[in-house]
Formats: structure tokens, sequence, C-alpha cells
């Protein structure tokens, strides 16, 4: 191996932190739409829910072509590759905008003037627009981590960090933001969403020497598409996920992203109903929950590091997907905010183990899928797996529909719920997600056959291809 590759392996401490800063960016502008979305728009916009899920389906419709467009467009070369390289050029060119593009979505205008259907346009139109610039740039990162860093210690130690600023833009989102949140008072969600755009750019304008790439990588991504047919990128996407699908770990890995985005998309804007209507207290006493959660997160960062690198990203990734589901059980009965408190500690804890141990749990598939393509599909996988796991954000509005709609007597205007809406709210936070992530991680740990000595051979076969 020459110098150069292997100071290509060896990624300086800086460039892997500054890489990982995007991922605070990323979290924290997704949390800020799954945290308030779902309330704001049903509790105090007054939206009907099934105009959400309505909006919801057809922004799962379009995000199948944009995701496809995404994933195919930025695994091509382009007239700026040769200069600023193949991902990096639609990290900038959609990272930026989108802090300017979130603040439109808590900012409709009055429903009695433009009424259900000017309210449920707003939100469709400023939901694709944010969901078009999210897809290239989340594509386009994790495709870069996967194609940037080779090793599995360096996909590790990026894994590490990414759970580290991650976590850090989920605390800062689940503890600042409930305290400019107002219920009742609209407008308190626009100054939270546009003060927390502005450090997401800030976080943003700093991964900028993390996420360029070398002249090496360059190169090489001109190199490899010389010497390979340029297919049309609908047929180039619809022939990946033909071979994923053949792969017994893509299918174990995308049930599992469904589960996991089924989770995301449920637990975090349902604390809030939880808040206010389980629990009968305000919008900021959701901040002192996530207080714990955080901690929780953060501290064993260190060691999950340390584990993972003894004893396997493959073995630890498995404890944590099958002991996350149970720290949402405690949900189904907490009454009081001591015990929910409590309980925010274990849930806290699995997502960071999860999140060290996935990094490499991503890269070995998507290695694997170039191996079987034949070229490099980072991007395309990606733009399979977020278009896939858009499911998750269905299942979402689907559950609150069902269960606001038709199981329960939900009413939004209420300042007080009838125990069965209270047990729906339950079910909504905690049995739901159970069941999908469970579903998920079975599946996952049925099919999933990539072991180390199947990883380092991967490895090696992609060094011997040049990808």
């Amino acid at each position: 191996m020459s110098e150069e590759e292997k100071n290509e392996r060896s990624y300086s401490g800086k460039i892997i932190v500054s890489f990982s800063l995007t991922s605070f960016a990323i979290i924290l502008l997704q949390n800020i739409l799954f945290i308030q979305l779902p309330i704001f728009y049903e509790v105090e916009i007054g939206l009907p829910v099934i105009f959400m899920l309505i909006a919801i389906t057809i922004y799962t419709l379009w995000d199948a072509f944009n995701d496809l467009i995404a994933g195919s467009v930025t695994d091509r070369i382009t007239r700026f590759t040769k200069r600023w390289g193949k991902r990096f050029p639609w990290i900038i060119i959609s990272s930026i905008p989108i802090c300017f593009a979130l603040p439109f979505l808590f900012a409709p205008p009055d429903i009695n003037i433009v009424g259900t259907i000017g309210i449920f346009l707003w939100f469709l139109i400023a939901l694709l627009v944010f969901d078009g610039l999210n897809s290239f740039w989340t594509v386009s990162y994790y495709a870069l981590a996967s194609d940037k860093f080779r090793s599995d210690k360096n996909r590790t130690s990026v894994a590490t960090y990414s759970a580290v600023f991650a976590t850090l833009g989920g605390a800062i989102a689940a503890l600042v933001l409930p305290m400019f949140i107002v219920f009742g008072n609209p407008s308190s969600y626009l100054t939270g969403t546009i003060i927390f755009c502005i450090i997401a750019l800030i976080f943003i304008l700093l991964s900028i020497p993390g996420v360029r790439e070398s002249r090496k990588m360059i190169d090489r991504a001109i190199n490899t598409q010389k010497s390979q047919n340029e297919e049309p990128f609908f047929k180039d996407f619809f022939k990946s996920m033909k071979i994923g699908f053949k792969s017994k770990n893509f299918i174990g890995y995308i049930a599992f992203s469904i589960g996991n985005a089924v989770f995301v998309s449920l637990f975090l804007p349902s604390m809030l109903f939880y808040v206010q209507f389980v629990l009968n207290m305000e919008a900021g006493i959701a901040s002192f929950i996530a207080i714990p959660y955080v901690l929780a997160g953060l501290l064993p960062l260190p060691l999950f590091f340390w584990l993972t690198n003894k004893y396997g990203h493959i073995k630890l990734f498995k404890i944590g997907i099958l002991l996350m589901p149970l720290s949402l059980v405690p949900l189904l009965f907490a009454s009081d905010l001591m015990f929910v408190l409590v309980t925010a500690i274990f849930i806290g804890v699995f997502p960071s183990l999860i999140g060290v141990a996935g990094g490499a749990i991503r890269g070995d598939f998507i290695d694997e899928g170039s191996i079987a393509k034949g070229k490099r599909v980072d991007g395309t996988y990606n733009a399979i797996v977020v278009f896939i796991t858009r499911v998750g954000t269905i299942i979402q509005y689907l559950t609150i529909f069902l269960i606001h709609d038709v199981f329960t007597d939900f009413d939004p205007g209420a300042p007080t719920q009838s125990l069965i809406a209270i047990w729906g709210l339950r079910v909504q936070i905690s049995l739901v997600p159970i069941v999908a992530l469970y579903l998920g991680a079975f599946v996952f740990i049925k099919l999933w056959n990539i072991t180390k000595e199947k990883s380092d051979l991967q490895k090696k076969k992609l060094e011997e291809l040049n990808f």
C-alpha cells in the first residue's frame, strides 16, 4: 500500500471532527421538523390530521422520484467534479438553502383567510421544498462517508463523532426548542425555528473542510467512471435496487431502517402531546425530560467506542436494536414527571450505541452492493434507504390519524382529554414504535450474514477493483 493510500485511510482528527459536524446540523433541522410539525399544524393551526396524512402521502410519492434522482445524479460525474469533487458541490448547494427553507413551514397564512385548503397547500409545498433539499444533502453526505472513510477504524471514529454531534443536535432541539414554544401562540414556533436554523448554518460552514474531497478521491472517481458504461440514471437506480433486493443483508438493513424511522417519527413529536395532555404541563417541561435523555446518550459514547472496537460493530449493533424497544415500555404507564425522567435515561442510551456501531454496518452493506454491481453505489444505496424509510413518516401520520380521529375522541382544542384519548397518546409514543422496532430488528438479525471476516474480504476486493 502506497504512502498516499495510507494517508487516505488515516485522516486527521480535525478532518473527522469537521466531517462529523454535519450530523449536528442534519439532526438539529430534522428534529425541529419532527418535534413541532404535528402538534403545530393540528393543535395550533387547526389543520385536520386527514389533510396532513394526504400531504405526507403525496410528499412520499414525490420523495420516491426525488431520492431516485438524488442518488443517481450524485453518483455521477459532472462538470464540477474535476475541480470540486463528486459529492461536495451537492452538499453545499443543498445544505445552505435548507436553513432558509425550513422556517416557511412554520409561517403559514391565517387559516381564517386562506381556509383549510390554503393551509394544506402551504404545508405541502413547503414540505416538498424542504424534502428536495434534504434528500440531496443527506444522500450526498452519507454516500461521501462510506466512500471517503474506507477502514473500520475510520468508519467507527466517524460514526462515534457523528453520534456525539447528532446527540448534541437532538439535545439542543429537545432541550431548548420547547423553551420557545408557548401552547396557544403559533408565532413562538417560528421564533425557535429561525434561531436554530442560524445555528445549523454555522455548523454547516464549519463542516466544509471535512466534507471536501481529496485530489486522489476526485481522480479515482473520474477514472473509475471512465472505465464503466454510463447508464441512464433511472435505469441505473432500478438496476441497483434489483441487485440490492437480491441480498439478504440489504433487506435486513432496510427492515431495521423502516422500524427505526417509525421510532424517530413517532417518539419525538409525541413527547409534546404527552407533556401537554398526559402530564398536563407546559411545553418547557419537555426540556427537563430531555436532560437525562441527552446525558444518557452522551456520557457512554467513549465506552461504546471502546466496546465496538473490542467486540465488533455487528455484535454491538444487534445488542442495541434488541434492547432499545424495551426502553419505551414505561411510557405506557408513566403518570408523573419523576417516572418519565428516569425512563428518559434508558431511552437515551441505546440510540447512541446503535449510532456508534451503525456507521460500519452501513458501510458493510454498501461495500457489498458496490462489489455486486461493479461500481460504487454509495449515493444510490443511500437514496434507496432514504426513499424506503419514508414509509415511516406515513406510518407516523397514519398512527396519529387513527388514534386521534378514529379510535379515540381526542380533541386538539380541549385543554384536557378523556381517559381513552390519553391511552391513545400512550400507545402513540410507546407501543407503536416498540412493535415497529422489534419487527425491523428481528428481520435484520435473521438475515444479516456479513461477519467481520467477510467485511475485511469486501474491503480487499474493493482495493483490487480500485473503487
